[in-house]
């Protein structure tokens, strides 16, 4: 967890300008909760008083799931349609989380408050790390930085103010160091961004779970170049951009350049971005989006290129991999209208468009794709969702946007996810 907004916040800035559109706020990096995770559901048949429900002919690939304000349906492979009624088992009990609190890793439920003074780090109800010393600050989510990892825990209390190290079953202490904390690498050290206030560069180093400077990876960094960086904790990779174009990354011991963003065409840094399964995007942030974008496997090997659109559009950022480096899914969404078109890039292949709506996402929204194997799910905000087959044949699936209530008036769907 950063409050950190990070010195190339021009360069952040635009690139979310370019994926959401003019108007529209910073997008969430983690989704919603769809539903109370302690309320179960059961599948049963529909209400004798509800119509009978339409039929998706042909079949689906997996099950999928549609929720409206009656409640949820579910397509079964067959393409039969029922109605999902709330289950009366007791629900679980439930973690109390105080105001203020943030989560570190929701999956795993381990989340921060503070308590008297003290930082509290708890999975689900047990405290798994306390601080020795007590601090000014208000709550958990007013502390500038906090960080967990295998080796334990790094914070800091207020932007570009020192940093305090522990282990799991330690105090902690003071660190000599300037910025502020990444993350933790699968090697067990420590990535810090190396930065003062006012400071024009910027660089990074890596410390040792003791607090000790290891070594120096970067100095001197212009700060829209050191704001390229990307922590990949699925990996516990970090990789990060110098200031000749060269694509890094780094375990924590190991460091090796992948692959030069010069080399590659970009005639300007571009914006460095992490796809599903470690595939790697780098993009154009000059205007009309000149130098298109280049996708990396993880060893730099070339997946494609993608030329940057014509006309004025978004959602050019907004790369969706599926599983297996097998393809890459794009929405490009007009921006005088709602149409949109979703892109498919195949290794080594250029562009292909798969489907087109009159009626396309929300320029706010994130893109609407979801994978299951080979085929992707397209659920536009108030659109009509299709699952399109990206191998081969490029088949797509319509699905019902609104079911028949049982006061006789339409329901619409509201959100459409793979089960």
């Amino acid at each position: 967890m950063s409050s950190h907004a990070g010195p190339g916040v021009a360069v952040t800035a635009l690139v979310i300008t370019l994926m959401a559109g003019s108007g529209c706020g910073t997008p969430a990096r983690h989704a919603a909760e769809r539903r109370h995770p302690g309320v179960l559901t059961a599948a049963v048949e529909p209400r004798p008083a509800i119509v009978p429900l339409p039929r998706v002919r042909g079949g689906l690939p997996w099950p999928v799931a549609l929720r409206t304000a009656d409640g949820t349906y579910v397509v079964a492979r067959s393409g039969a349609i029922r109605w999902l009624q709330p289950g009366v088992q007791q629900t679980r009990a439930q973690v109390h989380h105080p105001a203020g609190f943030i989560w570190m890793n929701r999956h795993a439920g381990t989340w921060a408050t503070m308590r008297r003074g003290h930082l509290v780090l708890l999975r689900n109800r047990e405290v798994i790390w306390q601080s020795t010393a007590r601090y000014a600050v208000k709550d958990a989510a007013h502390m500038a930085d906090i960080v967990i990892g295998r080796p334990g825990v790094v914070f800091e209390v207020h932007p570009f103010g020192p940093w305090f190290i522990a282990r799991w079953h330690g105090p902690e202490h003071r660190m000599a160091a300037t910025g502020w904390p990444e993350m933790w690498t699968r090697s067990g050290n420590l990535i810090g961004f190396l930065h003062r206030r006012g400071s024009r560069s910027s660089g990074y180093a890596v410390f040792s779970p003791s607090g000790t400077r290891l070594a120096t990876l970067a100095t001197g960094l212009s700060n829209s170049v050191a704001d390229q960086s990307y922590g990949d904790r699925a990996t516990g990779t970090f990789w990060y951009l110098t200031g000749n174009g060269d694509l890094v990354r780094t375990d924590g011991v190991a460091t090796s350049a992948v692959a030069s963003t010069r080399a590659l065409g970009f005639r300007s840094m571009p914006y460095l971005g992490m796809l599903r399964g470690g595939l790697v995007q780098l993009l154009s942030v000059s205007a009309n989006w000149r130098d298109g974008q280049v996708i990396l496997y993880p060893d730099g090997q070339l997946f494609a290129r993608i030329p940057g659109p014509t006309g004025q559009v978004t959602g050019f950022a907004g790369l969706s991999a599926s599983p297996g480096h097998r393809s890459v899914a794009y929405i490009l969404t007009n921006d005088s209208g709602n149409a949109a078109t979703i892109f498919l890039v195949r290794p080594g292949a250029a562009p292909v468009a798969v489907y087109r709506t009159a009626h396309g996402p929300s320029p706010c929204a994130p893109p609407p794709l979801t994978w299951h194997g080979p085929w992707l799910l397209y659920a536009p905000h108030r659109g009509h969702a299709v699952i399109i087959n990206t191998a081969g044949s490029h088949r797509v699936i319509r699905l019902p946007s609104t079911f028949p209530g049982s006061d006789g008036r339409a329901v619409r769907v509201q959100a459409v996810s793979w089960r």
